[in-house]
């Protein structure tokens, strides 16, 4: 989901981008992943009111998700290993 977002192409289905984003909203509100909850819920307010989202509220999606997925890899060949 964070790919389809942060695509280049991701206003040309602008229904789909909403659905998404309020999709991984929720989803990181169940998880307990705050930040990234927070940042999809600024980029609907940024498509809402300006239909765009900014480059710089997109790169700390980005920034997030990767910090999030290098942890849980780092975690998962713990895991593995062991």
């Amino acid at each position: 989901m964070v790919a389809q977002i942060v695509s280049p192409s991701a206003t040309a289905d602008l229904p789909g981008l909403k659905r998404t984003l309020h999709t991984l909203k929720g989803n990181a509100g169940v998880m307990g992943l705050t930040v990234v909850a927070q940042l999809c819920h600024s980029l609907e307010t940024q498509l809402a009111e300006e239909a765009s989202m900014t480059q710089r509220t997109l790169a700390e999606l980005r920034s997030r998700w990767m910090a999030i997925t290098t942890h849980v890899a780092t975690f998962v060949a713990r895991r593995v290993s062991a």
